[in-house]
């Protein structure tokens, strides 16, 4: 099979259109309804940050049951604006849940809501020290 230079370029032609398309009409409101995080790992912490911008921290709840941390966002709808001429950002009601790490102490956790990010620390559990294990010579 023989593919001419005419073809290609009437296929990425093709595909750059559908794909654009695709990504302006559905692609933007579909991945923009539930916010995204980062988790990061330390020696004595997980930290866990939920980018949601224009929230307040009141829209927020955060709680612990069964080994699961749920954060959820209540998003009232409002009126639609008639000034507004185009829309991105449009978080609705969500609920995000995580299984936590055995190593996770569920009595120390904290939550913040700063510049458009809820941050949740949830501390490590303290592990005593592994004793060095010291050979015996047997005289």
């Amino acid at each position: 099979m023989t593919h001419n230079k005419s073809g290609r370029v009437l296929t990425n032609v093709l595909d750059e259109i559908f794909n654009t398309n695709f990504n302006d009409l559905v692609g933007a409101h579909v991945v923009h309804k539930t916010p995204a995080v980062n988790i990061l790992e330390s020696d004595k912490q997980y930290t866990i940050s939920m980018a949601a911008p224009g929230l307040s921290k009141e829209q927020f709840e955060v709680s612990i049951k069964d080994d699961k941390l749920t954060i959820t966002g209540k998003v009232e709808q409002k009126e639609d604006d008639k000034s507004l001429v185009r829309q991105e950002y449009d978080y609705q009601s969500f609920k995000r849940s995580f299984s936590l790490a055995d190593d996770v102490d569920t009595t120390a956790v904290d939550a913040t809501y700063t510049s458009g990010i809820l941050k949740v620390v949830l501390e490590k559990k303290s592990v005593p020290a592994k004793e060095k294990v010291k050979t015996i010579n047997i005289g």
